[in-house]
């Protein structure tokens, strides 16, 4: 089972209002335990259990704006540490996809809140090593190595697929 869930939002800090906190709290944090706690019984009865969340390199690393963001995917991490431990000796993996920058309209907010946005996403590309964003496609590709046989040996672990960006 795949839990792809994010709200990304991005205003200086005094902007924030605890509506807004919570709101990526539901959806980045919260969401995604509640799914693994209603799965866990059909995952028992699955030949291939696995259950795999995305929550980003945001997790490891900060951008301004963004604090619920972050803080939210880095307790994703520990929720998928503390699920492999519970569920992996029933034979169900738990995982965490980290995905780095990847062009698809999600990072609107980001961007949004940038002062010049050529500039910054120029100077994003130049930090990541392979000078390129990802693409969906090669986080599928991924996603279906996580969910299949060939990972069965894989579980509490965050997969960071990034293009180098947090390696640097």
């Amino acid at each position: 089972m795949f839990v792809n869930a994010g709200l990304l939002r991005a205003a200086p800090l005094a902007d924030w209002t605890l509506a807004d906190w919570q709101a990526s709290l539901a959806v980045n944090l919260t969401a995604p335990f509640l799914f693994a706690q209603a799965a866990a019984p059909a995952l028992r009865a699955s030949p291939s259990p696995s259950l795999l969340f995305t929550s980003s390199t945001g997790a490891l690393r900060g951008h301004a704006g963004m604090p619920a963001y972050h803080a939210t995917k880095a307790g994703l991490v520990g929720l998928c540490r503390s699920l492999a431990d519970e569920l992996s000796p029933q034979g169900i993996r738990v995982n965490c996809l980290l995905p780095g920058w990847v062009d698809t309209p999600f990072n609107g907010p980001f961007w949004s809140h940038q002062p010049d946005r050529r500039m910054a996403e120029r100077d994003l590309v130049g930090a990541i090593p392979l000078r390129r964003q990802g693409t969906p496609e090669e986080l599928a590709a991924t996603v279906l190595f996580l969910a299949s046989p060939a990972a069965a040996y894989i579980t509490g672990t965050s997969l960071v697929v990034d293009g180098g960006y947090t390696a640097v």
